[in-house]
């Protein structure tokens, strides 16, 4: 999936991604030892930087995650973040000139 982002971020997203993907690797861990609270604290703010960076999908993914956590359906939730995990590792980045 192909991401549009300004070239002004250019030199912060390789960060941001490495970020993502702690993120997601905790996540699993928190999921593997059913500390629920903790994951849903994580995902919500995972949730807030994928929205406000312009990751629509993996936010959207992200809020799924949330309400499966909230509902305590973990195994759903663990279901979308092996989706979220393979979202945000086929995202591909084109940097764009942005006009304000």
């Amino acid at each position: 999936m192909k991401i549009k982002i300004s070239k002004d971020l250019k030199e912060l997203i390789p960060g941001y991604l490495h970020n993502r993907d702690r993120d997601i690797l905790f996540l699993r861990n928190y999921f593997f030892q059913k500390r629920y609270s903790e994951a849903k604290n994580l995902i919500h703010a995972l949730k807030g930087v994928l929205g406000s960076y312009g990751f629509n999908e993996g936010y959207d993914i992200s809020v799924q995650i949330e309400k499966e956590l909230l509902d305590k359906k973990y195994s759903l939730a663990a279901d979308k973040l092996k989706a979220l995990d393979k979202h945000m590792k086929d995202i591909e980045i084109e940097y764009i000139d942005e006009e304000f």
